[in-house]
């Protein structure tokens, strides 16, 4: 048989793949949108370790979030929000219906990990920067190794090409010990989390 026979069926095939594979990964992202930014559903819920998402309650009606026994209002996200657009040079009006739902949800985790590390520090009776320093020291130390390691790792980042390690190092100590602090502080937050009961409330509230 000429081959030409053999060889439109494989490339018919390899069309309708691609074509169906476009259209499951739309379907996904179709159906992570729906579940994070509309239903609030089962993933969402998991990912920011909330209860289902419910009508706030009658003698706290314009509550967003409840942390045990405290309740974040809208007034409080709405103005932790403009805090977080304002460092980032960006308004409400300049984002999309996505974006901004993404930063609502940035703005109330915010202020939940707020909530708890002040009364963390409070129970201890110390100050939230040293009660902070406290549970996270030994995750921040950076060693000469590491340090090192980095900048043999990492030619593309030096600033010039004549740059030495003995040159660079105050500074990238000091740079990878903040890298460090953060994911320190995120995981300190992520297990005050997990102790807490935190409950959602429909943003805005109904009414």
């Amino acid at each position: 048989m000429p081959p030409g026979r053999f060889t439109s069926t494989p490339r018919a095939s390899r069309g309708s793949g691609m074509q169906f594979r476009m259209f499951l990964y739309g379907a996904i992202v179709a159906w992570l949108a729906w579940d994070f930014l509309i239903a609030r559903g089962p993933l969402y819920r998991w990912c920011s370790g909330t209860t289902h998402a419910t009508s706030a309650p009658a003698d706290h009606p314009d509550a967003v979030a409840r942390v045990d026994d405290h309740f974040i209002s809208r007034a409080d996200l709405d103005a932790a929000l403009a805090r977080h657009l304002q460092q980032r040079g960006l308004t409400a009006a300049t984002l999309s219906r996505l974006d901004l739902s993404f930063a609502r949800l940035t703005a109330r985790d915010s202020l939940i990990s707020a909530h708890l590390i002040q009364r963390a520090a409070a129970a201890a009776a110390t100050p939230e920067a040293a009660w902070i320093d406290s549970q996270i020291a030994p995750e921040i130390t950076v060693t000469e190794a590491e340090a090192r390691a980095w900048f043999d790792s990492h030619p593309d980042e030096r600033p010039a090409p004549d740059t030495t390690f003995e040159n660079s190092r105050p500074t990238l100590l000091a740079t990878l010990a903040s890298v460090k602090r953060e994911a320190a502080i995120t995981r300190l937050t992520s297990r005050l989390r997990r102790a807490a009961t935190i409950q959602y409330f429909t943003d805005p509230p109904k009414r």
